[in-house]
């Protein structure tokens, strides 16, 4: 599982603020960050292997400046402090610069590795022949895959993850069909469930997906837009929609389906506003969802939610409904089609 961010809009948004916005949804990866955007006209991306937090906090955790030390038969592990202070101050001079940038139109990832190690390379975007994929998912056929495309194609793999493959395979597709519901049945005939995928080339944004994993659009009262894996409590005064994307297939102009959760969204704000304030919220696992990730605690005498559950998370507080809330929606909200907006890179 991974978490995306992508924001469009007309005014700068800060990579400070998108950090933030991730660590509410870090549960969803915490194996370092990439971001893709465009500058003077070309794509370009960037990727750190460091942790949610330690963008947040300022300083790097120890345990990255470990090392074994051995005293006759006894061997044990260490911090080993010049070590740590060369990775650190190397590190603040990144993570200023990074957390300065101020951009309009970007994608933001946080990885939670699955397939390959928790190395740069792994990092989203990956880029196959001059095409760029984000992607929030996993195949777990893509070992087999990748090792018959390695042995008797002579595929070459510059990652060890399963959204290259997948890149590999749309690019595949797409020289047989422009069709890109015929191109996503085949990539679930192929590689299974893949989640949330993103393409992007210098002229190219689209974005497929399944049931497997959620997409949310928030829309803001100065007209851009948030693209996000999970919904988090942003003050209802700037955002104007929130949107459950219940389509397969994303891009400008076309129509899709969503669900309006926007007084939903407003609601929940007001009941966990207190909460923010105080900073009462914790990191434990959800009664509703029964993921650990950040809650708040409900009274049992809350009527606004079943006493059974007590902990809930932001997006359980929501959709009011308990475990897979997104395949097993409430019957009585209404599906409406909208017209994507022109969300871009350019």
């Amino acid at each position: 599982m991974c978490g995306i961010i992508g924001y469009f809009g007309n005014r700068p948004f800060s990579m400070a603020d998108t950090v933030r916005i991730a660590h509410w949804n870090k549960y969803r990866g915490d194996d370092g960050i990439g971001v893709i955007f465009k500058h003077k006209g070309s794509l370009e991306t960037l990727k750190f292997p460091y942790h949610i937090d330690e963008f947040l906090k300022g300083e790097l955790e120890k345990e990255r400046a470990m090392r074994f030390k051995q005293v006759g038969s006894i061997g044990y592990q260490m911090i080993d402090d010049e070590k740590y202070k060369e990775l650190n101050n190397e590190f603040q001079k990144v993570r200023d610069s990074f957390l300065n940038l101020k951009l309009r139109k970007f994608i933001f990832h946080h990885r939670g590795a699955s397939y390959g190690d928790k190395t740069v390379k792994n990092l989203h975007p990956v880029e196959v022949s001059g095409h760029y994929f984000i992607h929030n998912g996993t195949s777990y056929p893509a070992m087999y895959l990748m090792s018959y495309l390695q042995e008797f194609e002579g595929e070459k793999f510059n990652t060890d993850t399963d959204t290259e493959l997948i890149g590999k395979l749309f690019l595949r597709l797409l020289k047989k069909t422009k069709d890109r519901k015929r191109i996503i049945n085949k990539l679930h005939a192929i590689v299974g469930s893949f989640g949330v995928l993103f393409h992007v080339s210098n002229d190219t944004f689209e974005i497929l997906k399944d049931d497997s994993r959620t997409l949310w659009l928030i829309e803001f009262n100065s007209g851009n837009h948030l693209l996000i894996s999970e919904p988090v409590p942003l003050k209802p005064t700037t955002v104007k929609k929130v949107w459950f994307i219940d389509d397969i297939y994303l891009t400008k102009g076309k129509t899709v389906n969503v669900l309006d959760y926007t007084e939903k969204f407003r609601r929940a704000y007001e009941i966990w506003k207190e909460d923010l304030e105080e900073d009462r919220v914790k990191t434990v696992q959800c009664d509703a969802c029964k993921t650990k990730k950040i809650v708040r605690r409900f009274s049992t005498l809350d009527d606004y939610f079943d006493s059974t559950y007590h902990d809930r998370c932001f997006t359980c507080t929501i959709t009011e409904e308990p475990r897979q809330w997104s395949k097993n929606r409430n019957r009585e909200i209404i599906m409406e089609e909208i017209e994507f907006p022109e969300l871009s890179l350019d």
